[in-house]
């Protein structure tokens, strides 16, 4: 399954690119559920990120056997307005 639908007070749209080697948005399904709640996207690095818009993107990085490092970016204002919010984001 490419996306799942998850509903609630706030939907969630749950993207999963891994087996794509061409990634069409709007053949996904992308645009038409974007802007009703959170949009997930795993393997998003498959995807320009121009044509993703205003969004929050969060790396994971190996920091040991057992460890993870997180990197969160803001890519646009709306984004850097929540990450503020939330004390992730100077």
């Amino acid at each position: 399954v490419l996306m799942n639908l998850h509903p609630g007070r706030v939907p969630l749209a749950h993207f999963d690119l891994y087996r794509l080697e061409a990634v069409d948005l709007p053949s996904l399904g992308f645009y038409d559920v974007r802007d009703e709640g959170v949009v997930v996207m795993e393997w998003a690095d498959k995807v320009d990120e121009k044509l993703l818009g205003d969004h929050v993107r969060i790396e994971f990085e190996l920091a040991g056997e057992t460890t993870r490092r997180l990197m969160i970016h803001a890519r646009g204002e709306k984004s850097a307005q929540l990450l503020r919010a939330l004390n992730l984001f100077p």
